[in-house]
C-alpha cells in the first residue's frame, strides 16, 4: 500500500517531527508498518561511548497527539526513576542495555521539561555520581528533551492556526455567531481570544525557565 504524504506538517505529527529533525517532510508510515521512528538525540559520529543515551520517538500512523519516547541507557538515579514511574513509563534491561519507554501526549511538554531538569540535577554543582561520563551525558540528554518539548509546542501552535485545524478562538467565535448577535457575540469572541492566548501559558512559562 502506498504511503500517504503529509501535505501539511500540522496534519501528521510524524511529518512535522521529520521535517524538524531531518529538514524535510518525508512520507508518513504506511498501514503495513503502522509506525515511524525518529531519532532526536543529535548523535554525532564522534559519539561512540557506550554511555551515550540514545533517544528516539515512535509515532503511530496519522497520529496527531500521541507518541512514545524511548531512552536507551539513560543515566538513572532514584529521583529520575520515580519521575518516570509516576508518568507510567517502563524500564527494562540492565546497563548498558537499559531501555525506558514512556507513552506521552503532545501537550505533556511539562513532563519533558521536568525530566530534562532532573538529568541536569544529577551532575549539578557539588554532586557526586557513579559514572564520570555522566558529566556530559546528562546535559546532552537534557538538551535533547528540551528541544523535543520546544518542537512539540511549535507543532501545537501550527495545528491550532492551520486552516484545516481552526484555533480554539475561531471555533468558539463561529459557534457564538450561530446563537446570537450584538454584544453577546462580542463577549464570546473576547472570551475565545483570551482562551487562545492562554492555552499555552504553562508551556511558555516552563520555556522561559519557570519552576
Amino acid at each position: 500500500m502506498v504511503s500517504a504524504k503529509c501535505d501539511l506538517p500540522s496534519r501528521c505529527l510524524a511529518g512535522f517531527l521529520q521535517e524538524a529533525y531531518l529538514g524535510s517532510v518525508q512520507e508518513c508510515p504506511s498501514s503495513s508498518s503502522g509506525m515511524t521512528s525518529i531519532t532526536i538525540d543529535g548523535r554525532r559520529p564522534s559519539d561512540v561511548s557506550s554511555d551515550f543515551c540514545s533517544l528516539w520517538v515512535e509515532i503511530k500512523e496519522s497520529s496527531v497527539s500521541q507518541f512514545t519516547l524511548f531512552l536507551k541507557n539513560p543515566p538513572l538515579d532514584d529521583e529520575i526513576t520515580e519521575l518516570i514511574d509516576d508518568q507510567g513509563g517502563e524500564s527494562t534491561g540492565s546497563h548498558p542495555d537499559v531501555l525506558v519507554e514512556i507513552s506521552l501526549l503532545t501537550k505533556e511538554v511539562g513532563f519533558l521539561r521536568d525530566l530534562a531538569r532532573e538529568f541536569k540535577r544529577v551532575v549539578g554543582r557539588g554532586r557526586t555520581y557513579s559514572n564520570a561520563n555522566w558529566k556530559w551525558v546528562c546535559p546532552r540528554t537534557a538538551k535533547s528533551l528540551d528541544l523535543l518539548a520546544d518542537r512539540l509546542m511549535e507543532y501545537r501552535r501550527t495545528r491550532r492556526h492551520s486552516p484545516c485545524h481552526p484555533s480554539g478562538a475561531a471555533s468558539l467565535a463561529k459557534a457564538s455567531s450561530t446563537v446570537g448577535g450584538g454584544a453577546a457575540n462580542g463577549l464570546s469572541r473576547a472570551k475565545a481570544t483570551e482562551h487562545s492566548n492562554n492555552v499555552d501559558e504553562e508551556d511558555i512559562f516552563r520555556l522561559l525557565g519557570g519552576e
